[in-house]
């Protein structure tokens, strides 16, 4: 198990998604948020994933939408997919008919 836990803040999207892969979704997303808040559209749609599901994180659909909004406004297609879901879901947002 990989743990980022007090090394976030020099992590990589790279040390994420290995977090991601081993199931430390909390470590993964330490290390996605800084990158994410810096505009990394990798980082918004993985942390999109793991607030969506509630992995690591408390489930919020609402922050996944955004996240995943900031990501698929820079061309990120798996976050376009994914808003797209939660529209057409209805998941946390108004549903798209």
């Amino acid at each position: 198990m990989l743990v980022l836990v007090g090394t976030a803040r020099g992590a990589t999207f790279a040390d994420g998604l290995a977090a991601f892969e081993s199931g430390a979704f909390a470590d993964a997303a330490a290390a996605w948020s800084p990158l994410a808040e810096n505009g990394d559209s990798n980082a918004q749609y993985g942390l999109g994933r793991l607030y969506q599901r509630g992995l690591g994180v408390e489930r919020d659909p609402l922050r996944a939408c955004a996240l995943y909004l900031k990501a698929a406004e820079a061309g990120h297609a798996g976050a376009q997919f994914s808003l797209g879901t939660l529209y057409d879901d209805g998941d946390g947002v108004a549903r798209d008919t």
